[in-house]
This record gives C-alpha cells, sequence and structure tokens, in this order.
C-alpha cells in the first residue's frame, strides 16, 4: 500500500451562482481532455451507465438542486489511455432528483487550476 497518497481537494461551490456554476462547466469543456455524461436510472440497473448526450443537453440539466462539485484529484486510477495523468481536476454535477438521475463528469488537466480559482475566487473545502 502507498503511504505517500495525496488527499483530493474539493472546492466550496454551494455560494456559487447557477450562472457561474454553467460558465465553469463551460469553460471546462472547452479545455477538457474526456467528458462523459452517466445516467443511473433504479428501474433498469443499480449500476451507472454511460450514455450519448451532446453537452448543450447535459448542461440543461442543471438546476439550484444538483449536487455540483470542483475537485483537484491527486491519485485519479484511470486507463492511461483516456486519463494520462493521475492529477486532474473533475468538475461536473448530478441531479440527484427523481428518476432517472444525470451525472456530468468534465476532466481537465491540473494546469488549469489557478486560472479557475482566479477566474472563480474558488476557495477550497476546509474539513
Amino acid at each position: 500500500m502507498d503511504d505517500n497518497y495525496e488527499r483530493d481537494e474539493f472546492y466550496e461551490t454551494r455560494e456559487l451562482t447557477l450562472t457561474q456554476k454553467k460558465k465553469i462547466l463551460k469553460d471546462a469543456y472547452k479545455c477538457s481532455f474526456k467528458w462523459h455524461v452517466d445516467i443511473l436510472d433504479a428501474r433498469k440497473s443499480w449500476q451507472r451507465q454511460k450514455i450519448e448526450m451532446s453537452f448543450e443537453d447535459a448542461l440543461k440539466k442543471l438546476d439550484k438542486d444538483c449536487h455540483y462539485v470542483f475537485i483537484h484529484r491527486k491519485g485519479f486510477k484511470g486507463s492511461r489511455e483516456t486519463y494520462p495523468n493521475e492529477y486532474v481536476l473533475e468538475i461536473g454535477f448530478s441531479t440527484m432528483k427523481g428518476e432517472p438521475t444525470y451525472f456530468l463528469f468534465i476532466f481537465c488537466d491540473q494546469e488549469k487550476l489557478p486560472e479557475f480559482i482566479s477566474k472563480y475566487n474558488l476557495i477550497k473545502h476546509i474539513v
């Protein structure tokens, strides 16, 4: 087991307006190396499934009740072909109400973190 694991850093998003959240998602989408939408429909499966959905259609699902995240992942274990670096930004949301639930995941290089922090005044969540 690796004793040098670095904890992921979560950023505060509760105080962001819906407009700010959408702007962050659009900026992340523009500089992303990977993004996708999952669906969880418990009537059909207990596992999320990747689906084909345009970014614009996914963005329409964002509302004030969604669970929204901005995370600096440190030790992300994905396929090297899909996720070239273990240190990535993960930005997205889940609808978390009703059936089905939709999840938007956007992945960007960690080098973009200072730009997002500066532009949107993001602050690390302190646990």
